[in-house]
């Protein structure tokens, strides 16, 4: 059994009509939670993949144009349910928390960044090239606030560029190229590009509750990878390349078909994330 322990951690919520995530959902409003997950490596010590939301979300969104961000898709977060918040309760500190790895920069998933002051951040080069420069409307647009990251963000960033990829092991097909986190086969990050340029998933091949495959926003609900269901039309609006967004869609689907024995984890997918919380309670 791996010594490598993993647990998920939900931050906070939107909401959106399912037919938003799912071409053939219902215009009933459905929760979005914000996930994180949380691994403790036996030689790196605790590790965050992404960062969920804080209140610190409320006041960035407080002025125009981000005012439009809360109107657009209303955010809800209980107290007690930021990410530190939840570490604090588990009798972990925040300085504790050496890795921060990011699959894309959407304010659900660097919300609670400016929370964490010594982790170092990785995420891929052309994820943070796409919006470091943007503001206003265009950030907006992005779905990107800046101010969201701490002010010294880039000097504690680890970028990773397409030529240090390595060729994967066979058993992670369809991925083919991928990033070997602590060059240790425990962690590997692979792009899942459409949804923003540059996004990654993690895969975790083996842990004390086994393996996982963190998709970030391939997709929404854990049916649209397992039926080939995408996103309504409108979904369009808010992804930066249709065409490979669809093609991430089916690599995730093939995947998810070799591997039975791996959890995939859609980020956002509520079903997934309670029946996990579920399992993890016994």
């Amino acid at each position: 059994m791996s010594s490598l322990e993993v647990s998920l951690l939900r931050a906070g919520y939107c909401v959106h009509p399912e037919i938003i995530a799912m071409r053939n959902g219902s215009f009933q409003l459905r929760e979005f939670p914000a996930m994180a997950a949380l691994i403790k490596h036996p030689e790196k010590g605790y590790i965050l993949f992404d960062s969920g939301y804080t209140r610190r979300f409320f006041t960035e969104t407080a002025r125009w144009p981000f005012s439009l961000y809360g109107h657009i898709t209303p955010v809800y977060l209980k107290k007690g349910e930021s990410i530190t918040e939840q570490l604090h309760l588990q009798g972990i500190e925040a300085n504790q928390v050496r890795y921060i790895l990011l699959s894309h920069f959407h304010a659900d998933h660097i919300g609670g960044c400016r929370d964490f002051h010594s982790a170092t951040f990785v995420a891929h080069q052309e994820a943070f090239a796409t919006v470091k420069s943007l503001t206003g409307m265009r950030a907006l647009r992005a779905g990107f606030i800046k101010a969201l990251l701490p002010e010294d963000f880039e000097s504690r960033l680890v970028t990773l560029k397409d030529s240090q990829a390595i060729k994967l092991p066979e058993l992670h097909r369809p991925f083919e190229y991928g990033f070997d986190v602590f060059e240790d086969k425990t962690l590997f990050l692979v792009k899942l590009p459409g949804h923003t340029t540059g996004q990654m998933g993690l895969i975790i091949p083996e842990s004390s509750t086994g393996g996982y495959f963190f998709i970030a926003d391939a997709c929404w609900q854990k049916a649209s990878f397992r039926k080939l269901i995408p996103p309504h039309w409108l979904a369009r609006f808010i992804t930066a390349d249709w065409k490979e967004y669809l093609q991430t869609l089916h690599r995730v689907h093939e995947y998810a078909g070799n591997h039975p024995h791996i959890a995939v984890v859609p980020s956002h997918c509520k079903e997934t994330l309670e029946d996990m919380f579920n399992a993890a309670r016994g």
